[in-house]
């Protein structure tokens, strides 16, 4: 599916929906004001957690969320997209374990 500028702009619109829930959300939990990028740390965080509980590799799917913005970026502007077939690694780190290991599906 190509992207287009048009499309960035609807995920763009979605994401600031879920973001606003989100803040709705914490707000009924603690009182303190968050910045916008205290938010996206909680966010984040929440879905380390989410992953973690469902054995889901998050920075695999990080990285492949990033290879999915470059290439949408690159069919908005009608350039060509890059295909990335780097490895995660997996070694005695723990948390890097937990981080990049192998989906199970």
């Amino acid at each position: 599916m190509a992207m287009t500028k048009k499309g960035i702009e609807r995920s763009v619109r979605i994401i600031t929906r879920i973001y606003e829930e989100y803040e709705s959300t914490l707000a009924n939990y603690e009182t303190n004001p968050y910045t916008k990028e205290d938010l996206v740390l909680n966010l984040l965080t929440d879905l380390l957690h989410h992953c973690k509980a469902n054995e889901i590799s998050f920075m695999c799917e990080l990285d492949r969320a990033r290879e999915h913005f470059t290439d949408e970026r690159k069919e908005a502007e009608g350039k060509k997209k890059t295909v990335n077939k780097k490895k995660a690694p997996v070694g005695n780190n723990p948390v890097d374990d937990f981080l990049y290991k192998p989906l199970k599906r």
